[in-house]
C-alpha cells in the first residue's frame, strides 16, 4: 500500500513539474510570410485622384514581439492623362513600377496571443520608414530609381499562427519621369532639385500573413 501511494505521489509531482516547465516556454515565430493588395495612385499633387491596382508580396523577420524586419516587393501602377500636343487629344496612360522595399517595423503593443503575458495583445497598430527602389518605364527605356518608404499600420492575430494587417504607406523619390512619359515630366515647370518637382507614390493595402520559423523561449509573466 505504501508503494501505491508512493507511486502516485511520484506521479504528481512529474506531471506537475511538465506542466510548469510547458507554462515557462511560449511558443515564437521568428518569421512572416504573407501577401498583399490594394489602391494606389500618384499623390504628388493630388491625393487618390485616380486609383489604380497594387499587389504583391512580403516577409517579415521578428527580433521580438515589437521590433521587426519587413522586406516587401510588389507592383504599383500610376495612372495619369496628359494632352497630345500634334493632336491636341487627352491621352491616357498607365506605367507599371516594379518595386522592392527593406524597412524596420515598430508596434507599440506586445502583439502575440500569450494568456501569461499581462501585455500581450492579438491586434496593434505600427509605424515603419526603410529604403527601397523601383524599376520602370520612361520612353520605352527601363530605369531604375531609389525610394523612401514610411507609413502606418495596424495588424490583428485572426489565429495563432494568422495575421491580417491593414496599412497607408508612401514612397517618396529622387524623380519625376515615373509617370513614363515627357508630357507628365516637370509638368509645374519647377527645374533643378527642388523637392516639389519629385514623384510620390502611396498605397492603402491589406494583407494576410502566416507564421513559421518556431522556437521556443521563456515567457513574460508580469
Amino acid at each position: 500500500m505504501l508503494k501505491f501511494f508512493f507511486k502516485i505521489f511520484l506521479t504528481s509531482i512529474l506531471a506537475s513539474t511538465f506542466v510548469i516547465v510547458s507554462y515557462a516556454q511560449q511558443p515564437f515565430y521568428r518569421m512572416e510570410i504573407g501577401a498583399w493588395a490594394g489602391v494606389s495612385a500618384e499623390t504628388s499633387s493630388t491625393l487618390y485622384k485616380t486609383l489604380r491596382p497594387a499587389f504583391g508580396a512580403l516577409t517579415r523577420y521578428k527580433f521580438d514581439k515589437r521590433w521587426s524586419l519587413r522586406f516587401d516587393a510588389g507592383v504599383y501602377n500610376m495612372y495619369s492623362t496628359f494632352s497630345d500636343i500634334g493632336t491636341n487629344k487627352g491621352t491616357e496612360y498607365t506605367n507599371s513600377l516594379i518595386t522592392s522595399d527593406l524597412m524596420f517595423e515598430f508596434n507599440f503593443f506586445d502583439y502575440e496571443i500569450n494568456q501569461f503575458n499581462r501585455k500581450a495583445q492579438r491586434f496593434t497598430p505600427y509605424v515603419f520608414a526603410g529604403i527601397g527602389g523601383t524599376s520602370y518605364e520612361f520612353e520605352k527605356q527601363r530605369e531604375f530609381q531609389p525610394l523612401v518608404p514610411f507609413g502606418v499600420g495596424f495588424k490583428y492575430k485572426i489565429a495563432p499562427r494568422w495575421n491580417f494587417n491593414i496599412q497607408y504607406i508612401h514612397h517618396l523619390s529622387f524623380t519625376d519621369r515615373l509617370n513614363g512619359v515627357y508630357p507628365l515630366s516637370d509638368i509645374d515647370d519647377v527645374k533643378g532639385s527642388n523637392f516639389l518637382n519629385k514623384d510620390m507614390i502611396s498605397a492603402i493595402t491589406v494583407s494576410i500573413t502566416f507564421d513559421f520559423w518556431r522556437f521556443t523561449r521563456h515567457c513574460f509573466c508580469e
